[in-house]
């Protein structure tokens, strides 16, 4: 599965917290800001850079040293949180 960010959320770090900021049309239909830690802000880099699910999941295994399991529920859980918000969408 492939995920994709909603055209116009931008990730930015201000005054050392990472926040998600809803610009232009996705204004409309998303939360205009939400905080995230840096763990989320390293899961949504790998989503600007149009990783997918797998890659995503073997990164976060390997630079978080944790077992494959652990990096699939939380991946899935963090992305599970932006698709309500409306900032992902499955493709």
């Amino acid at each position: 599965m492939n995920y994709k960010t909603t055209d116009g959320m931008v990730l930015e770090c201000v005054c050392g917290q990472y926040v998600l900021i809803a610009t232009l049309e996705a204004r409309k239909t998303c939360p205009y800001i939400t905080k995230i830690n840096e763990d989320s802000a390293y899961i949504w880099k790998m989503l600007e850079s149009k990783c997918t699910f797998d890659e995503m999941r073997r990164k976060t295994e390997k630079d978080y040293e944790i077992s494959p399991e652990e990096a699939e529920e939380t991946l899935r859980a963090f992305l599970d949180s932006l698709i309500k918000k409306g900032y992902v969408t499955e493709k």
